[in-house]
């Protein structure tokens, strides 16, 4: 909304739109595409699409979780050119549709669950996934050809987006397994559930490295 704003009283200032850009991008979003445009020699507005996936194994509370963390962001950036050069500060909005999706199993025919071992035959499946805000806010700085002129350009940028995670994991138990005990199977996968929450708090800021080439007319 910032950026449409500013945007909004570049134009009615009067600011004269010098360039437009279309880039291709690679780097931690993802794979996607980028569509910018000049205002005077200092300021630009790029909007981004990208899409993508990375498969990530980990273990978290004796559990081992095997992921996949599938992209699909847009990015509305506000770029400030502060020496009228390729070095741009940015600030912005990502919209953030990222998904985490992982299955849990445990190691040597047992699985602890909420610090309890359990038979890993008792569990029928153990599924976590993880969500973001769509909104979230960006920052961060880079480097691009200048707003003026045209032609073949390379980019670059560094920065990071502040996400707030939700986390969830659900579980069922073996046909074999009594109702009582599965009852206890399911109050122990609300906690281990909660410490799950609490560990994936920790990562709130995404990191974001790309690397573009695209053609400014």
């Amino acid at each position: 909304l910032a950026c449409l704003v500013i945007t909004t009283g570049l134009l009615a200032l009067g600011a004269p739109v010098q360039a437009q850009s279309l880039a291709a991008r690679a780097g931690t979003t993802g794979l996607g595409a980028e569509l910018g445009v000049g205002f005077g020699s200092t300021f630009g507005l790029r909007a981004q699409l990208a899409t993508g996936s990375y498969a990530r194994d980990e273990v978290q509370s004796n559990i081992s979780y095997e992921g996949k963390l599938k992209l699909s962001n847009g990015a509305l950036l506000l770029d400030l050119h502060p020496f009228a050069g390729s070095f741009r500060l940015s600030a912005g909005a990502v919209y953030n549709n990222n998904q985490l999706d992982a299955t849990g199993q445990g190691q040597s025919g047992t699985i602890e669950i909420n610090g309890i071992s359990y038979p890993a035959a008792a569990v029928g499946s153990l599924n976590a996934a993880v969500r973001w805000d769509k909104a979230s806010p960006y920052v961060g700085l880079g480097w691009g050809s200048q707003l003026q002129g045209g032609g073949l350009f390379f980019s670059a940028d560094v920065g990071a987006f502040y996400q707030k995670p939700s986390a969830s994991l659900t579980g069922t138990c073996s046909p074999l397994v009594p109702p009582l005990a599965c009852n206890q199977l399911q109050s122990d996968i609300r906690a281990e559930e909660a410490q799950f929450q609490d560990e994936v708090n920790k990562y709130k800021l995404y990191p974001v490295l790309t690397l573009g080439v695209g053609y400014r007319f």
